[in-house]
């Protein structure tokens, strides 16, 4: 999940200073902290942080940001109307509170993950006091202490258009503007975003209706502080968030492959960092700013890598860029590594 006050942009990519493996493993939140940006985040629950030893550990040393995987959805904090349970995100909180963690909450409406009762409301007004005191009682319960909400979570279909959910067929799309304003009113500093996926290309016609909408939204004086996205190429991703100014970080969505369908994290089944992870710090490790932000977790430093970089060389080092649209540096890897196109934007040599 990318989070930005404006659209996500993806643009070429640029040089990154090589880590090498053998290097103790750089916290990414210093990294990304020392790039100019506010925290590279986690999802997290009281389950994932308790089941052993290794997962708070890599919490602790590589992300300044939890988000709740489940525990603060709609299905989980209020199973009946009025009956709130908050046992799960109390605990992430007090986690994250007590290990120096922002925190992002995540979410307070969408159209999944709803208990049955909420949809069988079909009047209008009900239904948005309905919405409102769960905002209204969430929030505010957190007020101080969250850096930022989802306040609505997937409310745009493919062709950029609103998602046609209870809430929207019910209140119609005021919703959205509704929500918000409760949000706000129940902590106003707290950073309020709608989130979406499907967002990686600046032309397509979800990420163009989407934007449209969110700046129609604004001028509106609908308050949303950014729009969260929630693209799937990290490296590509890391580069556009540096690219744009209004990027403040990025969350990934699962630490470790242990237990997930495929291989889609940062760390593998053994909690060791993978290839991922080090494209990422030595992209990270290349630009750094001098804009300072507020750090929360402590990082082995990294040493000077000994490979020169290809700035210097004819051929690019193990984890360099090669090649992507705008690229115009070395196209070619020392041995024994190959050019390997990742996305349009950003070959590799590995």
């Amino acid at each position: 999940m990318v989070h930005l006050v404006t659209g996500l942009l993806l643009l070429p990519l640029a040089l990154a200073t090589a880590i090498d493996r053998r290097q103790a493993s750089p916290s990414l939140n210093t990294l990304i902290q020392n790039a100019g940006k506010k925290f590279w985040g986690q999802c997290a629950d009281e389950g994932r942080l308790t089941e052993n030893s290794q997962n708070p550990a890599i919490y602790k040393a590589n992300f300044g940001q939890v988000t709740p995987e489940n525990s603060m959805k709609w299905d989980a904090t209020e199973p009946s109307q009025g009956n709130f349970d908050f046992s799960g995100a109390d605990w992430l909180v007090n986690w994250a509170v007590q290990n120096g963690k922002m925190i992002r909450g995540h979410n307070l409406v969408w159209h999944s993950q709803l208990p049955s009762w909420v949809c069988q409301i079909t009047d209008k007004t009900a239904l948005t006091n309905a919405m409102t005191n769960h905002i209204n009682t969430f929030v505010s319960r957190y007020k101080g202490k969250m850096y930022a909400w989802d306040v609505v979570n997937e409310p745009f279909n493919e062709d950029g258009s609103l998602r046609q959910d209870c809430f929207y067929n019910v209140i119609g799309p005021d919703y959205i503007k509704i929500a918000f304003q409760a949000a706000r009113a129940a902590d106003p500093n707290a950073k309020l975003y709608v989130n979406d996926y499907n967002l990686d290309s600046a032309t397509y016609s979800k990420t163009i209706g989407v934007v449209n909408q969110v700046k129609q939204w604004i001028a509106q004086g609908v308050p949303i502080d950014g729009i969260g996205a929630s693209p799937s190429e990290y490296v590509a991703v890391t580069q556009a968030c540096l690219n744009v100014p209004k990027c403040v970080g990025i969350t990934s969505w699962g630490a470790s492959d242990r237990g997930a369908s495929n291989t889609p994290d940062l760390f593998d089944t053994n909690y060791n960092a993978k290839s991922a992870y080090y494209s990422v710090a030595s992209l990270l490790a290349g630009n750094h700013s001098t804009s300072t932000t507020s750090a929360s977790t402590a990082s082995t430093p990294i040493a000077t890598p000994t490979t020169p970089s290809s700035s210097s060389s004819p051929m690019q080092t193990h984890w360099g860029q090669c090649g992507g649209i705008g690229w115009t540096r070395a196209t070619q890897c020392q041995s024994p590594y190959t050019c390997q196109a990742l996305n349009a934007y950003y070959s590799q040599c590995l």
